[in-house]
């Protein structure tokens, strides 16, 4: 972390401080409806320091600066990966009546986190202003029950509209080494001539390649931005995960069945010409354009099975995860909640990420587990929008799918990934059904907890915080000695 950016984060938590100094309990939201969604999503995001101080630099950055650009590569390139690609329209130039009203968001937004981060007695805030802002990209039926990871991505949706003016040095925006990961603006990498735009605290960077079983050829490095990971909690029997094992499953090599296979071709062919063995002999990834000029059809094509790998080559100062608790129900055909638990830690080291802990043995995510506490809390909430048909953990057939083993292909090129730490900052908790509920968050403040739930503001230790069940969305942001 730059001095700059260590003042900054001095700065924003001095103020902090003294806001706190007075009140006694932190503001909540009034739900007009079904706002819960948005309320918990704001709350969660007011504690995450980085974000402050970046909306502070967006809206003291003059609107006239030049956008950052883009460098288009090959075709290739371009296609969509399994990891971090964003929708199509992040990359369409924004309208400057668009970008104005991105904006007047991010303006309502950051005032209203701020407000949220003073100290006060018993008050709650209105968010209807924020509400309209949101404008008709993201309509909201206060009707209907609505998704808070669709609200968080549409807050990640409008920042992307504005732009911070490029920002490069030489010695710490080349992403050879994971830790230097403090700026924003155009990112450089050493293997390939493509900019990627950094656009907030919770983006991050993908390196994706693609090897074939058959001839070991290596793809070309794809490189994408990623802003949230979607966590599956996977068809086993067990009722019960940890964080560590589905960020595991998350990752892990894919194998992708029956896919052509350009140097494959090429080495079967019964009789070679010069080129093809000059290209053969070159060592270069075989593209689609080169078998276009050999004049190689695609009916000569083979076809076989390769591995899809998948790292993260910049990580993001706050790293968001989503559980996706939706689930299909063969026998009723209908879309059911999985009620199944998700246990998570107050610290996540990048180690964790690929070193399998076991729930035996004098362990964090042991004590977690057994933990009886505040079971008859959450029971409580649970039970008042029960619903009998969503999934706990019945006899419905499940795959059997074995603890991932320990793996290092989380990140490439770290030598000691204890040095990078990321602090529990926010838990979003879902109570209820697929289609009814209520969001509550966690949030952390001035080394203390609160459950905040609408208006109702209370002050919580930790371990109701870890032994939550229902937990849909958690913030990680990382530690601010880095």
């Amino acid at each position: 972390m730059t001095q700059t950016d260590r003042q900054t984060r001095s700065h924003i938590h001095d103020n902090m401080t003294r806001n706190a100094e007075a009140g006694s309990t932190l503001g909540g939201l009034i739900n007009n409806g079904n706002s819960c969604f948005m309320n918990s999503v704001l709350q969660a995001l007011a504690s995450l320091p980085s974000l402050l101080k970046f909306l502070e630099l967006i809206l003291e950055t003059p609107a006239t600066q030049e956008e950052p650009k883009h460098v288009e590569i090959s075709k290739k390139a371009q296609k969509k990966s399994k990891y971090g690609r964003r929708k199509k329209g992040r990359k369409k130039q924004v309208e400057p009546q668009e970008d104005e009203h991105s904006l007047t968001f991010l303006k309502l937004l950051n005032g209203l986190l701020k407000k949220l981060n003073v100290k006060c007695n018993s008050k709650s805030f209105d968010c209807d202003s924020l509400l309209r802002a949101s404008g008709p990209q993201f309509k909201l039926d206060m009707e209907d029950q609505q998704d808070a990871q669709e609200f968080f991505q549409h807050i990640l949706l409008e920042i992307d509209k504005v732009s911070l003016p490029p920002k490069y040095d030489e010695a710490t925006s080349t992403f050879t080494n994971v830790l230097e990961c403090v700026n924003y603006g155009v990112c450089y990498f050493p293997d390939v001539s493509k900019e990627l735009t950094i656009r907030s605290p919770f983006d991050g960077i993908m390196k994706t390649t693609i090897r074939c079983l058959q001839c070991n050829e290596i793809s070309n490095a794809h490189y994408s931005i990623l802003s949230n990971i979607t966590l599956n909690l996977p068809h086993t029997k067990s009722d019960c995960f940890k964080l560590s094992t589905l960020i595991h499953r998350w990752i892990e090599p894919c194998i992708l069945e029956d896919v052509t296979c350009n140097k494959c071709t090429l080495l079967n062919r019964t009789s070679r010409t010069p080129d093809v063995e000059e290209l053969l002999l070159s060592g270069k990834y075989i593209e689609d354009e080169d078998m276009i000029k050999l004049k190689i059809i695609p009916e000569e094509k083979k076809k076989g099975n390769k591995l899809r790998n998948s790292y993260m080559v910049q990580l993001p100062h706050v790293m968001s995860f989503h559980i996706n608790r939706s689930r299909f129900h063969k026998k009723t055909f209908k879309i059911r909640k999985d009620n199944r638990r998700v246990l998570f830690k107050l610290q996540l080291t990048i180690s964790d990420l690929y070193s399998v802990q076991s729930f035996e043995g004098d362990n964090e995510y042991y004590k977690i587990k057994n933990n009886r506490q505040y079971e008859n809390y959450h029971m409580k909430l649970d039970q008042e929008y029960a619903d009998d048909e969503e999934f706990h953990s019945d006899n419905e057939e499940r795959e059997e799918i074995n603890e991932p083993k320990s793996r290092k292909y989380l990140l490439e090129g770290l030598e000691d990934p204890d040095k990078i730490i990321y602090d529990l900052k926010a838990v979003i908790i879902h109570y209820g059904t697929h289609n009814y509920g209520h969001y509550i968050s966690y949030r952390k403040f001035m080394n203390q907890w609160w459950r905040i739930s609408d208006e109702s503001v209370i002050e919580v230790d930790e371990m109701e915080v870890l032994t939550s069940p229902g937990v849909f969305m958690l913030f990680y942001e990382i530690h601010t000695d880095m």
